[in-house]
């Protein structure tokens, strides 16, 4: 509790209780120090007979790449048919799923841990194969369905069209993203696992616009441009395979009791709560005593009764800030809030504004929206996710039998073929199928 009160007034800040806790962070990398740079120094000067006579020395650029780094980006890492894989389109790929993480984290933070992510960057990119050949694969087969001579008429037209469909369909995904917990994530990406990653980038940055989205993406080696096209050649390449798995089998009732037995784990929810939050940062003030002062006026607005999101959007140094301090659902002891706020959330009645809470950031208010504790889904509630899960797990075991039979038709070769790897890249698995 801190603050003196004079019937429910917050009058001051005066004493806050302290307790020294690291604050935790989302990307728990261990430093390593700072990458080592090749540095060329040397001057041409004294070799180049011209030197002296009115040219200007030659001047080494401060971290010059090396000649084989250049174009690594434009490396034929896999071909499917005709059609080529670069290494740079897997990287730019594989940093979507980091950017949420890579854009919070200080720049300081993030420079110490270069290495670590450069290996997580090869790692997911090695996923990011698996997933381009299987799709390259479905949309060489759907080229071979157009006659050569309309061919590139076909894919003008093509682009025009799925533009706009992809547009339409991102947008979509936005908002279903904004508004799913946790939970609903997995049902997201089986509906499109490209558009989940790009909308959950647009929802954590707070990105409004895909031309900020664009931005962002081409400092990370892709573009919105490229994402378009790979979701042109997944929706084309999709065509010949649904018509094979629209022949499976139908889900029944007792198809439903028994997936719900067996994945009961999958429809436990956690004790959780969602709720508004305004923090005033320490860093943003001379003095802690300021910091407090701040706060202090802000519970008093709140206790006139001003809206908590108006006062969150003009006060508030938090992340939410322009989302008026709202948080969604939270697991009880998630490591992304710090103790002091989650003992809080979770103690204090919901609707009701909190104490001054303290932690090394700085002070907060909150006020809990709902909380709910753990319990299970019952059967009754989960029969349609059920359904779904059911039918989606079924389309796989064709579409991957579908993919199998391409391979055989159509040549694929990787750069991992000359390890003995060809077949874990280039043949579809379960656990990592179409969505």
């Amino acid at each position: 509790m801190c603050g003196a009160k004079e019937d429910g007034l917050v009058l001051s800040y005066s004493s806050i209780r302290t307790s020294p806790q690291e604050r935790p962070r989302v990307l728990q990398l261990r430093s390593t120090g700072y990458p080592l740079l090749a540095v060329l120094a040397s001057s041409l000067c004294a070799a180049n007979p011209l030197c002296g006579q009115g040219f200007p020395p030659y001047v080494a650029p401060s971290q010059a790449i090396r000649p084989s780094k250049v174009f690594e980006a434009a490396e034929t890492v896999a071909r499917v048919g005709d059609q080529h894989i670069f290494q740079g389109d897997l990287e730019g790929d594989a940093y979507i799923v980091l950017i949420p993480t890579l854009e919070k984290m200080p720049a300081e933070e993030r420079e110490k841990a270069e290495s670590q992510i450069k290996a997580q960057v090869a790692s997911l990119a090695q996923q990011v194969l698996r997933e381009t050949v299987q799709r390259k694969l479905m949309y060489e087969m759907f080229l071979r369905t157009i006659p050569p001579d309309k061919l590139e008429e076909a894919k003008a037209s093509i682009k025009e069209r799925v533009g706009e469909q992809f547009a339409e369909s991102l947008d979509e995904m936005v908002e279903k993203v904004k508004k799913a917990d946790k939970s609903e994530y997995k049902d997201l990406t089986r509906q499109s696992s490209q558009l989940f990653r790009l909308a959950y980038v647009m929802k954590e940055l707070n990105l409004s616009t895909t031309r900020e989205l664009d931005l962002l993406l081409r400092r990370y080696g892709t573009s919105l441009e490229r994402q378009q096209q790979a979701y042109a050649e997944d929706q084309l390449g999709r065509q010949e395979m649904y018509k094979q798995a629209r022949s499976t089998a139908e889900v029944t009732y007792d198809d439903m009791v028994t997936y719900y037995q067996e994945h009961i784990d999958d429809f436990r929810v956690a004790t959780r709560a969602r709720w508004e939050q305004i923090t005033i940062k320490f860093n943003e003030f001379p003095t802690k005593f300021d910091a407090g002062e701040e706060i202090a006026k802000v519970g008093n607005e709140l206790f006139y009764g001003a809206p908590f999101k108006q006062v969150a959007k003009r006060h508030s140094h938090g992340d939410k800030a322009s989302e008026g301090g709202y948080h969604d659902w939270t697991d009880w002891g998630d490591f992304k809030i710090s103790r002091e706020i989650n003992e809080a959330v979770f103690s204090i009645t919901p609707g009701e504004l909190s104490y001054i809470i303290e932690d090394t950031e700085g002070l907060h208010i909150v006020r809990v929206i709902e909380r709910q504790d753990a319990h299970v889904i019952p059967f009754a509630d989960a029969q349609v996710t059920i359904k779904e899960r059911i039918q989606g797990d079924r389309r796989n075991e064709v579409i991957n039998k579908y993919l199998a039979d391409l391979q055989d038709r159509i040549p694929v070769w990787t750069i991992h073929d000359e390890s003995g790897s060809q077949e874990q890249i280039a043949k579809p698995s379960r656990t990592n199928s179409i969505r």
